[in-house]
């Protein structure tokens, strides 16, 4: 009898040696899966973090201007300046009146646009200054990166603005608070601070001056001079070109050039 029962014996322990055998088995493909798992949501936190980190970069990029970009804005913008200033001297070499300068273009805001327009000379195609008969002045705004991206809403954002109400220290030998020493001026407002600076320096022009709050920059040219405004920081004295810190309305950074100097 016990060696009929014998073999009993020996299939049920390898019945439990399969299971046993099986279970084993089954484990480690479970912990495979769980590493897989572990493994795919790795890489797909590390790409979030990769694409937060490049759009973090890219806008800094956007915004700031390296040094060369710098140095190439702050030239561009003098040179321009002085192409303004070219043909300002062409009216006057065809014997306009300042009176009469017409600094229209359907491309200036509405605001600027409106004021300009109804200086009486502008219904003569030889006292507009964009126009071949005049100053033969090509349009031009300039570019959003190179000013202050939380002005884009202030009225002649982007834009010369053509003016006669302001006077500048060193010209003239008049009281600055008479009309008859205010100049005629082009000037863009809300630069950035870094162009401001790199245009001085290019002008010869240690840092940025501040202006003592008294500069006008809501009036353009309306045909006549007013005394409404003035530039008169000590380091911009008789400084055909310079950019200055106005705290007037907001702190924003304004670049100038003198187009006609009046007494």
């Amino acid at each position: 009898e016990k060696r009929q029962r014998q073999p009993r014996k020996v299939c049920s322990a390898a019945m439990a040696m399969k299971r046993k055998t099986k279970l084993n088995t089954l484990h480690p493909a479970h912990q495979s899966g769980s590493i897989f798992f572990y493994i795919l949501l790795g890489v797909v936190l590390f790409g979030a973090l990769a694409f937060t980190m490049t759009r973090g970069m890219r806008s800094q990029s956007t915004d700031a201007l390296s040094q060369r970009e710098l140095e190439l804005a702050a030239s561009e913008m003098i040179e321009r300046a002085q192409i303004i200033s070219r043909a300002v001297s062409k009216l006057r070499s065809n014997q306009i009146s300042e009176t009469d300068f017409c600094f229209s273009h359907e491309r200036n805001a509405e605001k600027t646009e409106d004021v300009y327009k109804n200086v009486s000379g502008c219904a003569q195609a030889l006292n507009k200054i964009y126009s071949e008969q005049g100053g033969a002045l090509t349009y031009a705004n300039l570019p959003n990166k190179w000013l202050q991206p939380d002005r884009a809403e202030n009225p002649g954002f982007g834009e010369w603005i053509f003016s006669a109400s302001n006077s500048v220290i060193g010209f003239g030998a008049g009281d600055m608070s008479q009309p008859s020493s205010a100049d005629l001026i082009v000037y863009v407002n809300f630069l950035k601070e870094p162009l401001c600076a790199a245009m001085n320096k290019a002008l010869g022009i240690p840092g940025i001056p501040d202006n003592k709050e008294s500069f006008r920059p809501d009036t353009p040219y309306m045909g006549r001079f007013e005394a409404d405004g003035k530039i008169e920081a000590i380091d911009l004295s008789g400084k055909n070109a310079g950019c200055f810190r106005n705290n007037s309305g907001g702190e924003s950074y304004v670049f100038y050039t003198v187009l006609l100097e009046r007494d």
